[in-house]
């Protein structure tokens, strides 16, 4: 795992007690928040990580084997479309835990023009929205989206995680 190189310490720090000291693994973030500014507007300013609630009220997931949620690929697909055209230089990934959902977010970022279905009818990323210069000017993906599987080792400037999961059980007291 590289921390040294993106990770800011907020994050790294989470990631190491969770999920690396539990087998005596733990690592440091060495590069403090302040080397690595992302300059995002609210809500996200000053925040290295968000939680939006999309409640069950404005669309369940759906109840197949996999699962997917329109509502949040949707809302998904418009943040994409907003940093994409905003800031050029950053890259995005989309994280979830089921390929119907892949499928889902892909349908909606084709509503928003950034995904269209090539002869095969495999999804593609139009040009425009293909790649991003890294500061080196080497050449990157800007845009990513699949399960967790296919992610490992990756690093995105921006990533999103699609839990999908939505329920009408209120909660306990």
């Amino acid at each position: 795992l590289d921390t040294q190189y993106r990770m800011p310490p907020s994050l790294g720090n989470f990631i190491s007690a969770a999920f690396y000291e539990p087998y005596n693994e733990p690592f440091d973030s060495a590069r403090p928040e302040s080397d690595l500014p992302h300059g995002l507007p609210t809500p996200y300013e000053n925040k290295r990580g968000a939680w939006i609630d999309l409640p069950y009220e404005q669309g369940p997931e759906t109840s197949q084997r996999s699962k997917s949620r329109y509502v949040e690929a949707k809302w998904i697909a418009n943040e994409i479309k907003s940093k994409l055209e905003s800031r050029p230089d950053l890259s995005i990934g989309v994280i979830t835990f089921y390929a119907l959902q892949v499928e889902e977010i892909y349908k909606a970022l084709e509503q928003v023009g950034i995904v269209e279905q090539d002869g095969s009818g495999q999804w593609k990323i139009k040009p425009a929205w293909e790649t991003t210069s890294a500061d080196s000017g080497e050449s990157r993906d800007r845009l990513r989206i699949g399960t967790v599987d296919a992610f490992q080792g990756m690093q995105f400037d921006i990533v999103y995680l699609s839990l999908v999961r939505s329920n009408n059980v209120p909660p306990k007291d």
